[in-house]
Parts: C-alpha cells; sequence; structure tokens
C-alpha cells in the first residue's frame, strides 16, 4: 500500500524563540527584537527579483492596512536585495508601504530556511513558527488573522 505523506500541521505552533536583532528598515524606523512581542507579526522575506514574492505583495499590503487597524498584529518584511536603493525603487513604484529591512545577513541569522517567499508568524512572547512551504500567503494571513482573535 502506498503511504501518504502527513499533511502539514493545520495551525500554528511557536517553539523557537526569536533571535536577538536592531535594524531600521527603509522609512527609518529602528526595529528590535522586543517590538515583535505583545503583538503577533507577519513576517515576509522576499526579493525584488523573485516573481511569486511579487505576486504575494498586494495581498501582503491589504494585509499591513488592516493590520495598522489593530492593536494586536503587525507585518514586518525583509527584502534579500543587495542595493537598498533597489528595494526603494521598487517599493515607490507600486505604491506599497508596508516595513521592509534590506538585510541578507539578518534573515540568515533570524531565519534559517531557504527559498523565497518565506512566511513566518510571531508570537506575542517572541517565538518565530516554523516557515510557511505549502500554505500559500492568504492561508498564512487568515491564519494570523485566526491566531490573533480577528477571524473565527
Amino acid at each position: 500500500m502506498l503511504q501518504v505523506p502527513a499533511a502539514p500541521s493545520d495551525t500554528l505552533k511557536f517553539q523557537v524563540a526569536l533571535g536577538n536583532f536592531e535594524a531600521n528598515d527603509l522609512s527609518g524606523r529602528r526595529w528590535r527584537t522586543d517590538d515583535l512581542r505583545a503583538k503577533v507579526t507577519f513576517v515576509d522575506i522576499w526579493s525584488t527579483s523573485c516573481g511569486p514574492c511579487r505576486r504575494e505583495h498586494p495581498e501582503i499590503q491589504r494585509f499591513y492596512e488592516k493590520a495598522k487597524a489593530t492593536s494586536n498584529v503587525q507585518v514586518l518584511t525583509f527584502a534579500m536585495d543587495a542595493d537598498p536603493r533597489r528595494v526603494e525603487s521598487y517599493m515607490k513604484e507600486n505604491s506599497y508601504t508596508f516595513p521592509v529591512i534590506v538585510s541578507e545577513e539578518l534573515v540568515g541569522k533570524l531565519f534559517p530556511a531557504g527559498g523565497l517567499p518565506q512566511a513566518w508568524v510571531i508570537d506575542p512572547e517572541g517565538r518565530r513558527s516554523d516557515p510557511f512551504v505549502a500554505w500559500p500567503s492568504g492561508r498564512v494571513l487568515l491564519e494570523v488573522e485566526r491566531f490573533a482573535g480577528l477571524r473565527r
């Protein structure tokens, strides 16, 4: 009989504490590990040269607008591009306003997985989820809303 592998977990699980970091986003806001505590944080890792990443950005922008109206959910993205000016230009061209930290080194330190795009969730205690490779970004965003109590 053919063995069918188990489906990926259908719930968010948080087991690993996010490492300490401090970095500025493109708007100049200083982000620290403590800024990711007490809220549910959706994290997206992307690059301007990644087609699947670019296709997710309109949905991430809509989610960011929704999250800004809450007190317990936030969005933070990390761009893997070497040139921050390229990321700035891309964001401006597309009228995206979600926060972006440009740092391949920091991504490698905080989120040890490969491939792009990557989606992660940080819980209010500062623990990160496993990366979501089988879920589309819309599903991850839906689970973030459920976890944060914004949706049943």
